[in-house]
Formats: structure tokens, sequence, C-alpha cells
């Protein structure tokens, strides 16, 4: 991902692990969209195992430990600063990784992914799923629909409001009608489910969720 010039290596769009946690928590998309959609399709999923893959802060993958607190729950991320403040919310093991190499010797009955594939990018995301996603396991994975953004020299556009300053974030551009297809081309079988919202900046958005399982 791109952002701000002021955007450092180890952040989300310059702003820092515990200003980024804050922000999600706190952001309409989280509390009124995102939260209220997905928490009821995760608390109906049995697991024992479970990966959050690009987990930022660790705020899902701690919503997951809450949920089946005898479970081995495991979030990843490449943003060492993000893990290491993750690693403080919850009794969840923490590893700073790329996802797109990601394999764990042990398969997950639920693999989850919280706007992050669209960052990753389809192809591989996908990949790392079909090598950790067990036989009968399920996988969430959600996003904002792209064509929601303006496309500038082959990226979409995000624009944020943090605290009082816009916070602009580019993600490559892609065509989300495939991406069903290039789950099927790596072995995955996903069904996409769409909620139209919008938030106080009377922006039209849809965010997407693809339930996953293996073909």
């Amino acid at each position: 991902m791109s952002a701000d010039a002021g955007d450092a290596p180890d952040s989300f769009a310059g702003l820092s692990p515990a200003g980024y946690h804050r922000w999600r928590l706190e952001s309409e998309l989280y509390r009124g969209v995102e939260r209220p959609t997905l928490l009821p399709m995760l608390e109906a999923v049995p697991f024992g195992r479970a990966l959050d893959i690009g987990c930022g802060t660790g705020i899902w993958t701690c919503i997951l430990k809450r949920l089946r607190p005898e479970s081995e729950c495991v979030g990843i991320d490449i943003a060492r600063e993000m893990i290491s403040l993750a690693a403080r919310e919850c009794p969840a093991r923490f590893e700073a990784a790329d996802a797109l190499a990601f394999r764990d010797g042990r398969r997950f009955d639920l693999v989850i992914s919280a706007l992050s594939a669209d960052y990753i990018g389809f192809p591989g995301f996908f990949a790392t799923i079909a090598a950790n996603l067990a036989d009968t396991g399920i996988a969430y994975a959600w996003f904002l629909d792209p064509r929601r953004y303006p496309r500038v020299e082959g990226h979409r556009v995000k624009t944020w409001d943090v605290d009082g300053r816009p916070v602009r974030v580019e993600i490559p551009d892609y065509d989300v009608t495939r991406v069903a297809e290039i789950g099927a081309e790596a072995g995955i079988r996903c069904a996409a489910t769409e909620t139209p919202f919008c938030l106080r900046d009377r922006i039209q958005r849809t965010l997407l969720c693809l339930e996953c399982t293996r073909k």
C-alpha cells in the first residue's frame, strides 16, 4: 500500500499503531457496518484453530479469541510494530509474517481477513488460504468494493478522515468481478455478499464479503 509522503514502512498511511488501532475501533465503518455484519457470521463457526491474515493491531484476532477462549488464534501481519501492539491486546499468537509466504504446519478451521485481501493481492491471498485452510474449514474475507473509488494511474485511491485530516491510501486496481474466478483457480470456492452503506460523508460504498471453502 502507499499513502501520504509521511507514510512509514511499518505503519498504515502514516498512522502510528496506537493511532491506527484507535481510529479503527472508533470508525463508523467498523462500528456501524463491519462489526455488525461480520460478527454474527463468525459467532456461528465452531473453530479450534483460527488464522487472521493481515491482522494489523489484532482487533479481529482478539474478537475470535474472546469468542472461543479455548481455541488457538493466530494473527499475522507484515508490520512488526502493529504486531507488537496486538500481542498486548489478548493472549492470541501474533507473528510478523508476509501473508503471501505464511504456511503453518497445521491447518485452520477458520481463516479471516478484514479489509486486507485487496492490499495483499488476490492470487497470492487465495494461495495462502488454500495452503492453510482445513478441508472442512471456512474462510471469510471482507473488503470495500474498489469501483466506488477514483482510479489514478492504475490504482484506486481511498481517502479517509482521521482526526480531522485526510488520509490517502492506494490499493491495486483489479476486476472485482473476477475475484471468485481467481479463488477457483487456487482450489477455493467463494460466494460473495454485498452490504451497501453510506457514512457521514454521504459517499455510497459497498462492503464485499467472501465466504470461502475448499472445492
